[in-house]
Parts: structure tokens; C-alpha cells; sequence
């Protein structure tokens, strides 16, 4: 993600690596996750062999890392301009202390996480630009990644259903009527595709075209097959993040070339 708003500003705006030293807070972030719930990632099967739980690292090790990366964070940030700094530090702060601790006292935290995602980008564009330059498109990655980690989500308690969650303590999102439920994700669905698609859209209308053939088969596919929902939005948002950094940097090289 953090690299993906590397390319945000460098695309746009200018050639800017700097915001890169975002990854220390963010992997700050992940971190101190990691130390508040290693009782409860023994217990779910995807999380069970993370550092923590399986002992391959001890607490105070995790700490010493979690200090290191969140303080050359906030000083390599601060470095880069303020507003940059506020949007990470707030990502990490929401993640840390804000949506986990909600995770096991409301199913909505779901759409409290999400903005983490959200916001890291953000703090990509603010890197690169001041308050009084930003517009309409320089949010249109945040929604998006907003709107795509809920139907992703919410795919998998659908499918899979929710019972390693609650057994660790956590209170997921799902509604108990399978058709709503189902409609809410295809709802969800579709702004996630079309915010991805005004994204391919301002770069590159071929290409538009045929991404927007994908979220029609994508869909249909999800009506008639929600598992199916996980693996073509991920696809979808894959290619969201990794086509306009082609073009980039094909657009420069040919700069250079020519």
C-alpha cells in the first residue's frame, strides 16, 4: 500500500521517494498488533504460526522491533511535512488503538479498520502536495481501497462463516439473512469496481474497456457464485495497484528515450 502511494504522488505530482519511510510506522502499526493479540492469533488457524504465537519470537523482542520502526517513523515523517506525518500517524493509531479493541466489542469495527486503508495513501498524497493543492482525484485510491477491504472481507465470513473469529473473542460483521446479507456484499461490490475503474479511467481508456469487461464478469460471477467474490476482486485490485506504476513507468522511459 505504502508503495502504491509512492506511485500516487510520483504519477501525479512529482518524482518524490521520500514518503517511503511511511513503512516504519506502518510496520510499527502491524507490529504492535501482532504483541496485543498473540493470545487470540493461537487460536484462530490463519494467525497460529505468526512470530508470537508459534514462540519463534518472544514479547520483548517484538517490542524492541515495534520502538525502532515506530520512532524512525515519526522522525522520518516529520522530516517529509507535517500533514503527511498526521495521516500515517492517525492510520496507526486507529489500527492499534481504536479498531482492535473494537474487534471484540462490536461487529462494526469492520468499517472502523477499514479506513486505515484508507488513509495511508492519503498521507502519500500530502507528501507530495500541500492542503491547498489536493482535488477531487487525489481521494479516489483512499475510497477505494475503503470500499474494496469490505466486500473482501465480508466474503469470507459469507463463505466461510465466522466461528474461528468468535472462538478468539472477536465479534465479526455478518447479517443473520443469507439473501441480505449476500446483497449487502454485492452492493459493497460494485462501489469497490467503480471506484477501481475511475482510477484505470483517468490513465487510460483501452484499458478502461477492458477492466470494466472484468467487473461485469466479476459481478455475474459473484451473483452466482460468492466464493468467487474473494478471488476476482482481488485480481481487480491487484491490477488497480500494479497498472498505473507500469505506466508510469513506461511514460518515463519513454521521456528518457525520446
Amino acid at each position: 500500500m505504502w508503495i502504491y502511494s509512492f506511485w500516487w504522488g510520483y504519477f501525479f505530482f512529482e518524482n518524490n521517494f521520500s514518503f517511503l519511510w511511511g513503512f516504519f510506522l506502518a510496520g510499527a502499526g502491524a507490529s504492535l498488533n501482532q504483541i496485543f493479540e498473540r493470545e487470540e492469533d493461537k487460536i484462530m488457524l490463519r494467525t497460529r504460526l505468526r512470530p508470537l504465537p508459534s514462540g519463534k519470537m518472544d514479547v520483548r523482542t517484538a517490542l524492541f522491533i515495534f520502538f525502532f520502526l515506530f520512532f524512525a517513523g515519526i522522525v522520518l515523517l516529520l522530516k517529509i511535512n507535517f500533514f503527511s506525518f498526521i495521516f500515517a500517524f492517525l492510520a496507526f493509531f486507529i489500527y492499534d488503538f481504536i479498531y482492535t479493541p473494537l474487534k471484540k466489542k462490536t461487529s462494526f469495527s469492520l468499517f472502523v479498520g477499514a479506513l486505515v486503508g484508507a488513509l495511508v495513501p492519503i498521507s502519500g498524497v500530502f507528501a507530495a502536495k500541500d492542503l491547498f493543492s489536493v482535488n477531487f482525484y487525489d481521494f479516489l485510491l483512499p475510497v477505494f481501497l475503503y470500499f474494496y477491504q469490505l466486500p473482501h472481507t465480508l466474503s469470507l465470513f459469507y463463505v466461510f462463516g465466522d466461528d474461528e473469529w468468535r472462538k478468539a473473542g472477536f465479534k465479526p460483521f455478518t447479517i443473520q439473512d443469507k439473501k441480505l446479507f449476500k446483497f449487502f456484499i454485492l452492493f459493497l461490490l460494485v462501489l469497490a469496481y467503480f471506484f477501481g475503474l475511475i482510477i484505470i479511467y483517468r490513465i487510460d481508456f483501452f484499458v478502461f474497456a477492458l477492466s470494466l469487461v472484468f467487473a461485469i464478469f466479476g459481478f455475474v460471477r459473484a451473483i452466482y457464485n460468492t466464493r468467487k467474490i474473494f478471488y476476482d476482486l482481488n485480481a481487480f485490485a491487484l491490477f488497480v495497484f500494479v497498472f498505473p506504476v507500469i505506466y508510469a513507468v513506461i511514460k518515463v522511459l519513454k521521456i528518457k528515450l525520446f
